[in-house]
């Protein structure tokens, strides 16, 4: 097993977050040190130099003239969007004794956990952006077209299969000792769209356009697409899960809040699979934070170097918690809840359109040390006015707050005005442009540099 990161310092890489920084609980220097302090104070006592932040969406807007030094300092909370389990909390609170169903209760309350059974899922590879999908020989490799098994030849003159788009079907080629790419012959007709590579081992390697390649257990299905290819693994949910659970969380934190985060991340796919397929979709998830982070059974670097992607631990929280989903209803045949989670929601969850998703005080998100409880950033002022077209800034407003937790919640619109225009956006697209952690953020001017301090 490779070493894993130290739990205190990982955050969980939770799929809804748009940035992410791996940066240290407690670890500042210089300047920062400051910054960091003063972020503190603010998410404290909800005041910037003393002055009181109204804790209501309707407080009175803030105001942030064009700073001397060229940017703002942003302090803010929580990491991600905020929706549903924060993993950090989850951490928390299985610290304080809580058990996974428990864990889940506190964040999806409402719902109702059912158990299903281990059907399959089509997990997009979207690492393998290169039109083709190109497989590694292993004992046992075939190819399946239709009800065709075809075992492929092996020994030195057969360095790797791929299978290509042409005008009528697919062309299956190998590349010989030379490195040359040769056909082996083409498919056509209904069953055209899709070839199946399938091994002994189970385990197919997948070779990626950037020279690294992926252990992939299930079925890699070469799928037209359009006039090219993709690569979809078709595996079973609980196999899936293997992959995603220690991409999605440290493996080292607390078996319960593992637990939890099985059942959720379980759910959540089980939710995206019945949307996608309701739609005649290709693929039921993707691989990435887009929807959840899968990184197969092991990936090796360019110099073939092997790192595992599945780990004792939480194979052990998805045994555990084999099969249970949450449900948005009483019934067991209930739509599946749509589980979002985040990395941390600073301290307070966010509401949305599920009446599961409710917005309440969060006493364990900032219980471990968790980095993302109050944080601090820098925003220069040049970048807003090339992203929006300002002209030359002339101030910052923010118009309107959820109203919840510190600093008067996170922010639902600002106003940004300039020599040239003055537009209006929300704070989620603020985030987007800086890069924040969060929505969740007050803006004050970055002082400028003392001469004197310079001396």
């Amino acid at each position: 097993m490779s070493p894993r990161p130290n739990a205190a310092s990982r955050t969980p890489r939770s799929s809804r977050a748009v940035h992410r920084s791996a940066g240290r609980p407690g670890y500042r220097t210089g300047r920062r040190l400051a910054a960091a302090a003063a972020a503190t104070a603010i998410a404290a006592t909800g005041t910037i130099g003393g002055i009181a932040l109204a804790p209501s969406a309707q407080a009175a807007e803030e105001v942030v003239q064009r700073p001397e030094s060229g940017s703002f300092t942003l302090a803010g909370r929580g990491f991600g969007h905020g929706r549903g389990m924060s993993q950090w909390g989850a951490y928390g609170a299985a610290d304080a004794g809580l058990a996974w169903a428990q864990i889940l209760d506190f964040y999806y309350p409402g719902t109702t956990r059912t158990s299903v059974g281990n059907s399959t899922i089509r997990v997009h590879i979207t690492a393998d952006k290169d039109g083709d999908t190109t497989v590694l020989p292993a004992p046992g490799l075939s190819v399946t077209h239709g009800r065709t098994v075809t075992a492929l030849p092996t020994g030195p003159n057969y360095t790797a299969w791929r299978a290509v788009r042409y005008p009528n079907g697919i062309t299956l080629q190998y590349r010989d000792a030379a490195g040359t790419w040769k056909a082996q012959r083409s498919f056509r007709g209904a069953a055209g769209g899709v070839l199946v590579f399938r091994t002994n081992s189970g385990v197919v390697r997948l070779a990626l356009p950037n020279g690294t390649s992926q252990d992939l257990r299930g079925n890699v299905f070469a799928t037209m697409s359009g006039t090219s290819m993709i690569t979809v693994l078709n595996t079973p949910m609980e196999t899936y899960l293997r992959g995603v659970v220690p991409s999605e969380m440290p493996t080292s934190w607390h078996i319960e809040a593992l637990g939890a985060q099985s059942v959720a991340a379980r759910t959540y796919a089980a939710a995206y699979r019945d949307r996608q397929r309701a739609r005649g979709a290709l693929w039921d998830i993707c691989d990435t934070i887009s929807c959840q982070v899968f990184k197969g059974t092991a990936t090796y670097n360019r110099a073939g170097v092997r790192t595992t992607q599945e780990y004792e631990r939480t194979d052990r929280a998805i045994a555990a918690t084999s099969g249970t989903v949450m449900r948005a209803g009483k019934a067991a045949n209930s739509p599946f809840a749509f589980a979002e989670y985040s990395a941390s929601n600073g301290g307070f969850t966010v509401a949305a359109g599920p009446y599961y998703q409710v917005a309440k005080a969060d006493p364990y998100d900032g219980r471990m040390r968790n980095p993302n409880t109050a944080w601090n950033a820098v925003a220069p002022v040049a970048r807003l006015e090339k992203e929006f077209g300002l002209g030359r800034l002339v101030d910052v407003r923010v118009l309107k707050r959820d109203g919840r937790g510190a600093l008067g919640g996170r922010v639902q619109e600002m106003q940004l005005t300039g020599t040239s225009r003055t537009v209006t956006v929300s704070g989620t697209k603020m985030r987007q442009v800086l890069k924040l952690r969060s929505d969740w953020f007050v803006v004050t001017p970055t002082p400028p540099v003392s001469t004197t301090a310079r001396r």
